[in-house]
């Protein structure tokens, strides 16, 4: 039940840090959206506004297995506070900047490197701490909540910052992230010490650089995870092709209003998946709620490219962006129910640098690839097209939807393809729960795998 979620003792503590982890997300989100119009507006550069995006993410996937394991070594909740005070005080100064009228576009870079080193502190100790804080049958629920998180920095952030610049300017608006850092410290503040304890394995040498290959080794030596690793990167190759040629689909048929919609239905889809598995949680069996949604996500975004159809469009973005909160909630609580505690720092860091290290592959080659390969197939002189002119129609900008098919083909034919192995296929059954007071230390010898017991029964 959802109710009883807030009701419990231990989740309500997961819920205050939550709110205060959301309402910093929105406000990061605000200020980058902020920022990035102010920086276009100066330089008048499409690459410089693209070079914002590129530094704001650097962090989070370079840095991400040594941050990973340094979150592992460091208390949980401190890490948390002390992350977000530096991420409110490069906000400070910002504001600062701002309001005696000395702010260059160099500042705004510094600024957004810095402050994504400290999210990405934050993020692996987030969804650590839920892994403490809330039972084990409620861990769907809560991975929903940190999915409405990050969907409302998507979402409610542009929307937002939009209205406010019609009324504030920077400083008021970088004065609003602040205290939403502020507001995530004293939530963390009010949730007790002993709550984010974790017990470690004891070891006479903790090297930085071992611990760093622990989260990779663990996930190696068990064939599922890594299979599922591969899933997903494969589903988040097709999501950068939905973010980088989505907008010029629905422009080369119709307006730039036309692209608003598309990219709100879009945002709104995952906004909505993500609250409604936060209220109802996610189908028992996992890993076939995720092949479930995983063949809903293919089809719809294959459907983008049907045809030139502007209600067809914002139709598919939606249900495509609506089945991610539910593969994202179910894979999430198999990695919490699977890693054991002391090393989810290091494991998860692992797992995003692997999963989104995609997202580059597919921003660089999507372009050229339906612009040089697939449009070339459906124009006049085309050998495609005599048999694709009643599905995708031709023309030009048609060679764009060919893409999403091409795209949605490849992932379906993955998706097929790993569903036949058992290893992952029966993941949940074959690889045991871990509990946080289970002694860690053989968790990455080599011959783990064969040793596993049989999954405890899950509620």
């Amino acid at each position: 039940m959802a109710l009883q979620f807030f009701l419990r003792h231990d989740t309500r503590r997961f819920f205050l840090i939550w709110l205060g982890e959301t309402g910093s997300s929105i406000g990061t989100g605000l200020t980058n959206f902020t920022l990035s119009i102010w920086v276009y507006q100066k330089t008048g550069s499409a690459t410089t506004f693209g070079l914002i995006s590129f530094i704001a993410t650097v962090p989070s996937v370079v840095l991400l297995p040594v941050i990973g394991a340094l979150v592992d070594r460091w208390h949980l909740r401190r890490t948390m506070i002390w992350s977000n005070a530096a991420a409110a005080l490069s906000v400070l100064w910002i504001t600062v900047l701002a309001l005696t009228q000395r702010l260059e576009v160099w500042h705004v870079f510094v600024v957004i490197f810095l402050r994504a080193i400290f999210v990405a502190f934050i993020e692996p100790a987030y969804l650590t701490s839920s892994t403490l804080l809330v039972p084990k049958e409620q861990l769907v629920r809560a991975a929903g909540m940190t999915q409405s998180s990050f969907a409302a920095r998507q979402v409610i952030s542009p929307l937002l910052a939009g209205l406010l610049l019609g009324i504030i300017s920077i400083p008021g608006i970088t004065l609003i992230d602040f205290f939403s850092y502020v507001f995530a410290v004293i939530a963390l503040l009010m949730v007790p010490f002993s709550a984010f304890e974790v017990t470690h394995p004891a070891t006479t040498e903790r090297s930085l650089r071992r611990e760093t290959i622990e989260g990779w080794s663990f996930i190696t030596q068990r064939p599922g995870l890594l299979l599922l690793l591969v899933y997903f990167a494969f589903i988040n190759f097709f999501i950068g092709v939905e973010m980088v040629l989505l907008a010029p689909l629905v422009l080369n048929f119709s307006s730039t209003a036309s692209v608003g919609l598309a990219l709100s239905s879009a945002g709104g889809g995952f906004l909505a998946g993500s609250i409604l598995t936060a209220i109802w949680g996610a189908p028992k069996n996992h890993m076939k709620s995720i092949f479930a949604f995983g063949l809903l996500f293919t089809f719809s975004g294959m459907a983008l490219g049907l045809r030139p159809s502007l209600p067809l469009i914002v139709v598919a973005a939606f249900v495509m962006n609506f089945c991610l909160p539910f593969m994202n909630v179910c894979t999430q609580a198999i990695w919490q129910r699977k890693t054991p505690v002391s090393i989810q720092g290091r494991v998860f860091a692992v797992r995003r640098l692997a999963v989104v290290s995609v997202m580059p592959i597919s921003f660089l080659s999507a372009g050229p690839l339906s612009e040089k390969f697939f449009e070339p197939l459906l124009n006049r002189d085309g050998w495609l097209q005599p048999y694709l002119r009643m599905i995708t129609g031709t023309g030009h900008g048609r060679g764009l939807g060919l893409m999403f098919i091409a795209a949605g083909l490849v992932t379906l034919f993955v998706q097929l393809g790993v569903y036949l192995y058992p290893r992952l296929r029966n993941l949940e059954s074959e690889l045991p729960d871990m509990t946080p007071e289970e002694n860690v230390a053989g968790s990455v010898r080599a011959n783990s795998l064969s040793a596993v017991a049989p999954t405890r029964s899950e509620t």
